[in-house]
């Protein structure tokens, strides 16, 4: 099915170059040959007519000047294209033309014929043998036109296939990616000009869809993976609640177990629904005008029960500064970075925000908690992306991921910096105004 799709077209596609390339030159042959043809016969009858003429003032040169009779005059001048003969009964109309012009043309069957009258008797001078000028000359155009059309066949032929030969190696290619091969490439250098540009981009199409599989195989194992880790405790401790042995104590245990992973199964969802909403968002969903620094206090303060347990302190150097922007958006991008910061906050610690104003909008979110080494920095962006299992984190890898598409779509970004054991730092940077580009595309 898949070469039937993917091979038929091309080879259709590539008969009908060489087709509409042929036909065009049979039609070119054509039109020449017959503007050929009017011009060599309109050539051949002025040459033949001009010929004729010549020979009949020389019958009359000779008839002036000698004592010749017309047969002897005949046999001295007539030739092995022209031939001469006296008429019997030549027409009136030739005979009261003769004599008022020393010579008459008439067209016989579209070769010319010329009248001398000679000694009182009309000579009929013509080509000595008419009836092969027209074929032979249809005879030569004819030959003429096949063998150029042989020789233009040929040589389409070669260059139909050369023009084509891109669209059969992208054929083939593309075939292999369909088949789920995405290790297949092209070889750039075996093609010049536009040719060459197009295997460079299809090289870089199968680079992204390469990368796209993978990312994606990934992501749906990290996910069978996220999912099927909660549903397994919570089916083996409702299995444990159907035992009538357990006690109270244990029953109340194994209804928090299953209350815990609900709740994180529910986080996941909801987390999901969002990432997968915001990838195929073009733009900010609302745009406000409001106070940043107070959105980052109010943040905090709706995250006190989490804190304050931990008796985490704040260092605070928030400038006032207002931008444009999706309030809603930027809201999840506070929540996610300060719960990672107080996640990995050492109990008694202290986190430290601030915000600067100036041609765009920084806030810096800096924690003292175990850092990371360069190989987690590089990969925290991805989904499901956890870093060492040892620092204890409970998260389900989304966070970051989800922060990083909101500043995109914000036009915004995000940098961090941490070293193992000195801390975490994100900077992030956000535009005070929303581009109108942004604006028209939400």
């Amino acid at each position: 099915m898949v070469k039937e799709r993917l091979g038929t077209p091309l080879h259709s596609f590539r008969s009908r170059i060489l087709a509409t390339i042929l036909v065009s030159a049979a039609v070119a042959v054509a039109v020449a040959g017959i503007m050929f043809f009017a011009v060599s016969r309109s050539r051949t009858i002025r040459t033949v007519a001009d010929t004729e003429r010549e020979m009949a003032f020389s019958m009359l040169n000779l008839q002036e000047k000698t004592e010749l009779s017309p047969a002897e005059i005949l046999s001295t001048v007539q030739s092995e294209t022209l031939s001469g003969s006296t008429m019997a009964d030549p027409p009136a109309e030739i005979v009261d033309e003769l004599q008022t012009r020393p010579v008459a043309e008439r067209l016989n069957d579209g070769i010319p014929v010329a009248y001398v009258s000679l000694r009182g008797q009309v000579v009929r001078i013509q080509l000595a043998d008419s009836g092969h000028v027209l074929p032979d000359m249809l005879f030569r155009i004819g030959s003429a036109g096949v063998l150029f059309l042989f020789v233009f066949g040929v040589v389409s032929v070669i260059y139909t296939r050369r023009i084509t030969r891109p669209m059969m190696v992208l054929r083939d290619a593309s075939r292999r990616i369909t088949e789920g091969d995405y290790t297949v490439r092209v070889d750039e250098t075996a093609f010049t000009g536009e040719s060459r540009e197009l295997m460079e981009s299809f090289n870089s199409m199968a680079d992204a869809i390469s990368r796209t599989a993978y990312l994606q195989k990934d992501f749906m194992n990290s996910i069978s993976h996220e999912f099927r880790t909660p549903i397994t405790s919570i089916n083996g401790f409702a299995r444990l609640l159907q035992s009538p042995e357990i006690s109270p104590e244990q029953r109340s245990e194994y209804v928090g177990y299953i209350a815990q992973e609900s709740s994180r199964l529910s986080r996941l969802s909801e987390t999901l629904l969002r990432l997968t909403s915001l990838e195929h968002q073009p733009g900010p969903g609302s745009v406000e005008s409001f106070r940043l620094d107070e959105q980052i206090r109010g943040v905090i303060l709706r995250m006190e029960p989490t804190w304050d347990s931990r008796e985490i302190s704040w260092s605070l150097r928030l400038d006032p500064v207002t931008v444009e922007s999706d309030p809603e958006m930027l809201s999840q991008v506070w929540i996610n970075l300060i719960q990672n910061a107080i996640k990995f906050s050492p109990q008694g610690s202290e986190i430290a925000i601030t915000l600067t104003g100036g041609q765009q909008a920084e806030v810096c979110i800096a924690d003292h908690g175990p850092g990371m080494d360069v190989e987690t920095l590089r990969r925290i962006y991805e989904p499901f992306f956890q870093g060492d299992p040892s620092r204890g984190s409970s998260g389900i890898g989304l966070g970051l991921p989800l922060v990083r598409r909101i500043l995109e779509i914000l036009g915004g970004s995000i940098r961090a910096r941490s070293a193992p054991g000195e801390g975490s730092e994100f900077r992030v940077t956000i535009p005070l105004r929303i581009q109108p580009d942004r604006k028209e595309r939400s």
